[in-house]
């Protein structure tokens, strides 16, 4: 036991490292949508993600489910695990992405501490049991998924645990066993659904057995056990699904299509998760050539793990070859496998333990110790250096394929010598492309670096000390005083970059400024009031506004759209149906911007606030009230012989007015005028104000036609704690660069709307 805790400290301090807490895929974005919301009030919806349906299509990352409400389709456990690290960040006024991912290498590192633990099982020796663990932590492309908030590495654990779990309720006959490989095969599919059609191979394996005079009865138990532990999972899975979309088998994907699984994917599939130069497995972890010279040991010595492991390696393979997305998306090499990386290398222990068998060729050791070294080397480089970069190429290529018009499309990007990894990272390394934390502002973190080589080197010496005498006693206080220091590290990384992580989204642009959404995020929350919602209009600042906002009020993210689309209006419609005040966060647009239709649907339909610049981000409000006040017709109310004020509608709430003005122009205008509603108190004194063009600037005056009624919509926050007496509210209308109002013809310039008691 000590050398696998040591060896999973080892491999923890070797993935923080090399990473670089930032995001390189939408995909874990999306993840990271549903716990912020679970984390902040509860909830399951991404509707912050709203916007990526605008470019990416519906169903491409998010769905709408039975409720109008906007789910990520991204599977969900891994996400929950990281839950403790995000409240924690939100308490310490850390950056929430970042520490979600700190959850991956902690999960990747334990998997490398029970795959040593079953090669030790399985009768392996000490040193072949830590050369496997070692090629699955530092030779497979489990390292540089440990950097990444994608689900695959937590499948990765769960399908390791229910292979382990079966093995171990086979030699001992005992249900407990099976109920904790249940468990594994349960989380792995809570992690990557399509992991589940591995289900069949474990009890099956169980059932090898049934013929041994009086296995049966513990066979049967084994395999309820087995169905006992997985259960929980499925079922929460279902019913996270009905709630979402309304049947439990649906997961969002079929929005898309029902083609998304096709035999007609499978040629180019399996070839190209195999061995293409952009996607092939063989050159992102070359210790894989060594599987065919294991699957002939096991298939002589040991057919049961051959079942096992080479099981959830055939079925996942050919489910995800089958997929019309075979190539995962903008990813290192072929993501959908990485879940295979702790079976892939339970094939390889065979060509392990020769290596280290006396009578061993010298050439023969030499070639495997080639091949591990090369996998490693690999797996380094990609951990160190900006590998996402080099993807888009790669993506738009094969995009170009789907669906193919043959089983087999032999395109030119599967056969390109320029797009195998190595080629690439060489090409990284030489541009000095370095995508690392203690190196993220472009100069060398030295407190940083230092800290987490110390922590490496600690490490190292925990792990040769195990090996060297597992039941020294300095090791338990020792690895003791190693985890409090590695929390210790995981702090220092979060303090020292506290603001979001500039990743996929600053390659489209992401230009958030922490401090200043930070400051428009605390204006909110002090300004806002329950049954309140945000929409954001962030192309630049996303990320940011995620990381930086965190509380009790909904928010859906949408993008500027000329025109509106069908389905954002719908979708905006419901939440104003929702809630009676909208908050809108923008940037880069005015009032009035042509550009931003969806403002402009706000400015008709709701009633404008007034609005606010917060270094660069303007916040802007509309209510929605569900009922408003009686039309008043207003009489001889015309402003300098121009503009008829002809009836107003005034709805009152506890917090607000909701204030409706219908002009009229008597001849066309020149002057674009400004809009003023106020609210004076018993004494006269202003005690509320709201100035702006009408209709939100979307009805400029310049463009009032002559004789056509303008209906401009806005409210009027009400003084906290107002005094009582009579409260008057008036209107009017003045000239923006002179400031000058316009007349009525009394004299007076401006109009009475209502007069009303505040008790």
């Amino acid at each position: 036991m000590a050398i696998a805790v040591a060896l999973g400290l080892f491999l923890f301090a070797a993935y923080l490292l090399t990473t670089s807490l930032r995001l390189v895929s939408i995909d874990e974005l999306a993840l990271f949508a549903v716990i912020r919301s679970i984390a902040s009030r509860g909830a399951f919806d991404a509707n912050i993600l709203y916007w990526t349906q605008v470019p990416m299509g519906i169903g491409a990352l998010v769905t709408h489910g039975i409720d109008g409400q906007v789910y990520s389709q991204k599977d969900i456990a891994p996400g929950l695990l990281a839950l403790p690290l995000i409240r924690g960040a939100y308490v310490l006024g850390w950056s929430p992405i970042r520490a979600a991912f700190l959850v991956t290498p902690v999960l990747t590192a334990l998997t490398g501490a029970l795959l040593y633990r079953l090669a030790r099982f399985l009768g392996y020796a000490v040193r072949v049991a830590f050369a496997g663990a070692l090629t699955f932590g530092l030779g497979s492309l489990a390292w540089p998924y440990a950097e990444t908030f994608f689900t695959q590495p937590a499948a990765g654990l769960g399908l390791l645990i229910a292979l382990g779990g079966v093995l171990w309720a086979r030699q001992d006959r005992h249900p407990f066993p099976a109920l904790l490989g249940g468990v594994g095969l349960g989380f792995a599919g809570l992690s990557t659904i399509p992991v589940w059609v591995t289900l069949p191979i474990y009890p099956l394996y169980l059932l090898l057995d049934i013929r041994r005079p009086g296995h049966c009865p513990s066979i049967i138990r084994s395999i309820v056990a087995f169905a006992a532990g997985a259960a929980p999972f499925a079922l929460a899975q279902a019913a996270y699904n009905a709630f979402r979309f309304g049947s439990p088998l649906a997961t969002g994907y079929q929005q898309i299509g029902a083609a998304n699984i096709s035999l007609a994917y499978l040629g180019n599939g399996l070839f190209g998760n195999l061995l293409s130069a952009p996607r092939g497995l063989l050159w992102y972890a070359p210790f894989t050539l060594l599987i065919p010279l294991g699957l002939v040991v096991l298939l002589r010595r040991d057919r049961p793990l051959l079942l096992l492991a080479g099981g959830q390696v055939l079925l996942v393979y050919l489910l995800y070859s089958a997929y019309s997305t075979w190539w995962a998306g903008q990813s290192w090499g072929p993501r959908y496998m990485v879940p295979l990386m702790p079976a892939l290398v339970l094939l390889t222990l065979p060509v392990l333990a020769a290596m280290f068998r006396a009578g061993t060729s010298a050439a023969a050791r030499t070639l495997t110790a080639g091949v591990l070294i090369a996998s490693a080397l690999i797996q380094a480089a990609a951990s160190l250096l900006d590998t996402i970069s080099t993807e888009l190429t790669i993506q738009n290529a094969l995009a170009a394929i789907t669906p193919p018009d043959a089983f087999f499309v032999p395109a030119p990007v599967l056969f390109d010598p320029v797009q195998l990894p190595a080629v690439r990272l060489w090409g990284l390394l030489e541009q000095g492309r370095w995508d690392n934390l203690w190196i993220m502002s472009g100069n060398v973190d030295s407190l940083l670096l230092v800290s987490q080589i110390a922590l490496l080197s600690i490490a190292l010496i925990w792990l040769v000390l195990s090996l060297r005498a597992s039941r020294h006693r300095a090791l338990r206080p020792g690895m003791a005083a190693q985890a409090v220091l590695s929390v210790a590290v995981m702090g220092l990384m979060l303090s020292r970059y506290p603001d979001h992580p500039n990743g996929y989204l600053a390659r489209m642009g992401d230009q958030a400024e922490p401090e200043a959404l930070a400051a428009v995020a605390a204006y909110i929350q002090t300004e806002a009031l329950p049954g309140d919602a945000i929409i954001t209009l962030l192309p630049y600042s996303t990320v940011g506004w995620m990381d930086a906002y965190h509380s009790a009020l909904p928010d859906a993210g949408f993008i500027p759209e000329s025109p509106l689309s069908p389905e954002s209006e719908a979708f905006i419609r419901q939440l104003a149906g929702e809630h009676t005040r909208l908050w809108l966060v923008s940037e880069g647009l005015t009032t009035g911007d042509p550009a931003n239709e969806l403002e402009e649907w706000l400015a008709w339909h709701g009633y404008a606030g007034t609005e606010d610049w917060i270094d660069g981000y303007r916040v802007a409000s509309y209510t929605f009230p569900t009922a408003t006040g009686e039309l008043r017709q207003l009489d001889e109310v015309v402003f300098a012989d121009e503009i008829t004020l002809s009836a107003s509608r005034v709805g009152h709430t506890e917090h607000w007015l909701n204030i409706s003005l219908i002009w009229q122009a008597e001849r066309p205008l020149s002057t674009n005028y400004m809009v003023f509603v106020q609210l004076l108190g018993p004494d006269g004194v202003l005690v509320a104000q709201h100035d702006g063009y009408p209709a939100a600037g979307y009805a400029p005056t310049t463009t009032w036609q002559a004789g056509q009624p303008v209906v401009d919509q806005r409210h009027l926050l009400l003084p906290e704690n107002p005094s009582a007496g009579t409260y008057t509210l008036i209107a009017g209308l003045y000239d923006s660069a002179s400031g000058v109002r316009l007349p009525l013809p009394d004299g007076s310039d401006y109009a009475t709307l209502e007069q009303f008691i505040l008790p």
